[in-house]
């Protein structure tokens, strides 16, 4: 089905993310909870990680904070609809067949490299789960998906008028204004006086960067070498932007001093701006005003579930 086929891609991306780092007690902090569920710290750093590392290329000092909050935030909203969502679900007199379900599971076995059923349920074992919590999380999301789809089939298809009259009122946005994707060092308290040093071995050996980065840094994505991940040029936070005036792949600049601490970076990858026709814009419009449609689908129905639901918040 086709509204199913990305679920087990989305559940592998978040069972594979990495909460080592904060303490227990921490993660098992309740944030919020609908209907008596409870939405804990754990269940919405994977769904956080990278927006929050996105974040820290675009943001500083207290405004970096109030981001980070919005986006956890956000998280919670959806884990809240979610919620609700697989709720409605299960008082509808239709079911998912277990046969997807399984076929779901398998899909994430074999993502993850596991090629048996046994070696998959040790493998859960060994990261804190179980094969029982991973079948539930595939049909709830399954679920989702499905509950989702129903709404958006009532969406109108978008005409190829439609598509060119966003064209012609947005032409500005058509404009690829290019991204970067950036690697960083961040050091900070007892690491502070370390950038003479780290920045004599950039000198010496670029391609160490990674690994100074794994090392030293006290900054988000340290363990993958320092990835803050792709951001639009246009929203490098002013420090950044002031050093990437004419960004070169590969280079390494720094040292900079921000509200965190002392900062190097390195540019991973970079595209340049371009004008692009109604032809070459066609699918990224198509795609764009979809997703609106699907936004405005999703918002009206959680907006219908909300309505009866008892919710709390607790931050």
């Amino acid at each position: 089905m086709k509204y199913l086929k990305t679920t087990a891609a989305v559940l592998f991306l978040l069972w594979g993310i990495f909460l080592a780092g904060a303490p227990e007690k921490e993660l098992n902090s309740i944030l919020a909870s609908v209907n008596g569920s409870p939405v804990s710290l754990q269940d919405v750093l994977p769904l956080t990680r990278a927006r929050e590392f996105r974040a820290f290329s675009t943001y500083t000092g207290e405004e970096l904070k109030k981001q980070i909050l919005k986006i956890r935030r956000e998280a919670v909203d959806e884990l809240i609809d979610r919620k609700l969502i697989v709720e409605d679900y299960n008082k509808q007199k239709f079911q998912l067949q277990e046969r997807d379900i399984e076929s779901a599971l398998d899909e994430v076995a074999d993502r993850m490299g596991i090629r048996s059923r046994s070696e998959f349920i040790r493998k859960l074992r060994q990261q804190g789960g179980s094969i029982e919590k991973m079948r539930n999380d595939v049909r709830d999301s399954m679920a989702v998906q499905l509950m989702l789809h129903r709404q958006y089939v009532a969406q109108k298809d978008l005409t190829p008028a439609a598509m060119y009259a966003y064209y012609q009122k947005n032409k500005a946005l058509n404009r690829n204004a290019g991204s970067i994707e950036l690697a960083m060092i961040l050091l900070s308290g007892e690491n502070l006086d370390k950038a003479e040093e780290i920045g004599k071995e950039l000198q010496k050996d670029p391609a160490g960067f990674a690994r100074l980065s794994r090392r030293w840094s006290s900054g988000p994505g340290k363990e993958d070498g320092g990835k803050l991940g792709k951001i639009d040029c246009r929203l490098l936070r002013p420090e950044f932007a002031k050093a990437l005036t004419a960004p070169v792949k590969g280079k390494i600049y720094g040292p900079l001093k921000t509200a965190e601490g002392t900062v190097f970076l390195q540019v991973l990858d970079l595209t340049k701006p371009q004008e692009r026709s109604f032809k070459e814009s066609l699918p990224e419009i198509r795609k764009k005003l979809e997703a609106e449609q699907r936004t405005a689908a999703k918002k009206n129905y959680t907006q219908r579930l909300r309505k009866n639901a008892i919710i709390r918040y607790f931050f």
